[in-house]
């Protein structure tokens, strides 16, 4: 956390519990290894904050273990259990979906989304999810082509204003 605060400034990086705490609106969320602690409800509820939370265009990195990595998910999931136990969490309950699982839910809440595996080198099963919350807006009126006497004047029209994403 300390770290964290040092290279971003205090008030860029949130601590607490992540299915409650407040998400200001931002340009990025990154969520490392944490979902697999809640319900599959709550992590669904905790991904549709992030949504409302980013600007269109906004990024959310999500890492989380893939269901159907055969053998390194049993490893990853294993290694959690353990991990759980060290804590003195021995009955957690863990809840891992499958990248598929995850690219739809995160499709389902407007992002567009890119799944990369994460475990080279290493016996896991990680994938990460690089979701851009959609530019799109609501179409409120019919299209010209499904009206063609129709016509919306060019001020009336939803401006859209993507930010060039940053490299480091």
């Amino acid at each position: 956390m300390r770290i964290a605060q040092a290279a971003l400034g205090t008030d860029a990086v949130v601590q607490g519990d992540i299915r409650n705490v407040d998400l200001p609106a931002c340009d990025a969320i990154v969520i490392l290894d944490v979902l697999l602690y809640l319900s599959r409800n709550e992590q669904a509820a905790m991904l549709a904050r992030c949504a409302d939370a980013l600007a269109p265009g906004g990024l959310l990195l999500l890492r989380e273990a893939d269901a159907d990595g055969g053998l390194p998910f049993q490893v990853t999931r294993w290694t959690e259990q353990v991990a759980s136990a060290a804590r003195g969490r021995w009955r957690q309950p863990l809840t891992y979906r499958a990248t598929a699982e995850w690219s739809t839910l995160l499709a389902d809440l407007g992002f567009d989304t890119e799944a990369l595996p994460m475990s080279q080198g290493t016996p896991f099963a990680n994938t990460l999810f690089i979701g851009r919350r959609s530019n799109a807006s609501v179409q409120i009126c019919p299209s010209g082509h499904e009206f063609p006497n129709a016509s919306i004047s060019p001020e009336m029209k939803p401006q859209t204003t993507a930010r060039p994403a940053q490299r480091s």
